[in-house]
């Protein structure tokens, strides 16, 4: 997983690797099916994945600070984020797997 010293690390990275599309999906070649809905979201968010594709998650705000991590059950098909707390905003959602990561842009009504 990808380890950022310094808030913006997180956004600089993101600038350097990615290109910003017009759908949810940032990066231009996926590691495995990924659902993300409601988008944008209130309450909750829902991952549907291939069990055993992703291994953790970090979100980061829109200034590149990391706003919240977790681990991902290899087992699990299907992950719900209860996100009711998040302040409305655009957010980076970085799903990573052994050295390799893609990144979904959300935003929080």
């Amino acid at each position: 997983p990808h380890r950022f010293d310094h808030p913006y690390e997180a956004a600089q990275s993101v600038s350097q690797n990615l290109a910003v599309l017009q759908g949810a999906i940032l990066t231009n070649s996926p590691i495995s099916e990924v659902s993300l809905f409601p988008n944008p979201f209130q309450t909750r968010l829902i991952l549907q994945l291939l069990p055993g594709s992703y291994d953790s998650y970090t979100m980061y705000n829109i200034n590149g600070q990391v706003y919240r991590k977790g681990v991902i059950d290899k087992r699990a098909g299907t992950v719900e984020l209860n996100l009711e707390a998040a302040p409305a905003g655009m957010y980076l959602l970085e799903l990573m797997s052994e050295g390799q990561s893609e990144t979904f842009r959300l935003i929080k009504d």
